[in-house]
Formats: structure tokens, sequence, C-alpha cells
């Protein structure tokens, strides 16, 4: 695959018909970092729920998921 042709699809062009495919990242990789994102863009609680139990469901521990949410926190803050 060629990734800069990928990336530059994904952040120039805007397209993301393929994003789901993310064969490099295990599924509890996946989970994480897409939980990240719910909570940058400050997603719905219940989007934010639904990627938690991913998570989990995937293998991710307690602690990983709350690694990943003081990871983000310098850069999108604390809730308000």
């Amino acid at each position: 695959m060629d990734y800069s042709d990928h990336l530059r699809r994904l952040t120039v062009d805007g397209d993301i018909s393929d994003a789901d495919d993310a064969p490099d990242l295990d599924e509890r990789t996946l989970s994480l970092v897409r939980l990240g994102a719910l909570v940058c863009v400050a997603a719905a609680e219940s989007s934010i729920r639904k990627e938690v139990d991913s998570a989990v469901a995937a293998g991710a521990s307690p602690a990983q998921i709350v690694a990943v949410l003081d990871a983000i926190s310098p850069i999108v803050g604390r809730p308000r």
C-alpha cells in the first residue's frame, strides 16, 4: 500500500471511503484511538460509552482507557 497516497486522500481530499480499513491496527488499539478521537470532538456520551465498551471487548484494560484520556487531556482539556 502506498501510505503517502492514502494519507493525502484522507487529509487533503477528504476521502474517507475506506477509513474503516485499518489493517495495521489491532481491534484494541483501534478502539482506543477512536475513543480518543470521540473525546477530542466532544462526541455524545452514548458514542463515547459505546467505544469504551468496544475497547473493553477488544481487551483494553480500565488502566489503558484512563491512560488514553490522560494522554489527550493536555491537548483537549478537561470536561467543562
